[in-house]
C-alpha cells in the first residue's frame, strides 16, 4: 500500500484577511499560524489590571446627581493598586478590566460601596462619659478611637443634657453611588 500522505500544514490567517495555502506566493513571515492569532487575541481579552498600580479619573455622583467627590476637580488621577483592597469593591471591579483612555460609567449598589447603614455603628454616650460636653453640637465631627488606637471618623447627630449619639457610619453607608471612570494609566 502507498505510504499516507504528509500531514496538512496548519492554516494560516493573514493581517490583510487573505487566505493562503501552501501554492501560494505570500511568504510564511506575511501570515500568523491559527493558534498564535488566537493566543494573541486570548490574551488581549483577558488582559487584566488585577495587582498593577493604576491611574483613574473618576466622577462620583449619588443617584439624585448630587456629585460628592471628583479626581477631575482636583486635577490629579487617582493611584491605586488595583484588586488590592484600597478602593470599595465595585469601583475596583470596573477598573480591573479597562484599557487605557477607555471612559465607563458603572452603577455600584451599597453592598459593593461603603456598605449599608449599621444601626451598630450609632453608639449613645452617657454625659458623664463625654468630655466637654457643652461644647459638642449637632452636625459634629468627632473621632472615637479603637483599642488598638486607630482614629474612627464619627458624626454628632443628637445631643442632650444626658446624652450624645455619634454616628460611625461612612458618610455614604447606605447610598448606591454612581461613578464615571477614565483609566488613565496602567504601570507594570
Amino acid at each position: 500500500p502507498p505510504p499516507p500522505p504528509p500531514p496538512a500544514p496548519p492554516p494560516r490567517i493573514f493581517f490583510n484577511d487573505t487566505a493562503t495555502t501552501e501554492s501560494s506566493t505570500l511568504s510564511l513571515h506575511d501570515a500568523l499560524p491559527i493558534s498564535a492569532l488566537c493566543a494573541a487575541l486570548i490574551t488581549e481579552v483577558t488582559m487584566s489590571n488585577q495587582g498593577k498600580k493604576v491611574k483613574t479619573h473618576y466622577r462620583g455622583t449619588l443617584d439624585d446627581g448630587t456629585q460628592f467627590d471628583s479626581s477631575y476637580d482636583r486635577g490629579e488621577p487617582l493611584e491605586f493598586t488595583c484588586g488590592a483592597g484600597q478602593m470599595i469593591k465595585g469601583f475596583d471591579a470596573a477598573v480591573v478590566d479597562m484599557q487605557v483612555g477607555e471612559k465607563k460609567t458603572v452603577h455600584i449598589p451599597a453592598a459593593d460601596a461603603y456598605g449599608e447603614h449599621n444601626p451598630e455603628m450609632v453608639i449613645t454616650f452617657p454625659a458623664e462619659q463625654v468630655p466637654n460636653i457643652e461644647q459638642i453640637e449637632k452636625g459634629m465631627k468627632l473621632f472615637l478611637s479603637t483599642p488598638s488606637g486607630m482614629p474612627v471618623p464619627a458624626v454628632v447627630i443628637d445631643v442632650t443634657p444626658e446624652a450624645v449619639t455619634l454616628d460611625a457610619n461612612h458618610e455614604l453607608a447606605g447610598k448606591d453611588l454612581n461613578f464615571d471612570i477614565e483609566l488613565v494609566e496602567v504601570e507594570g
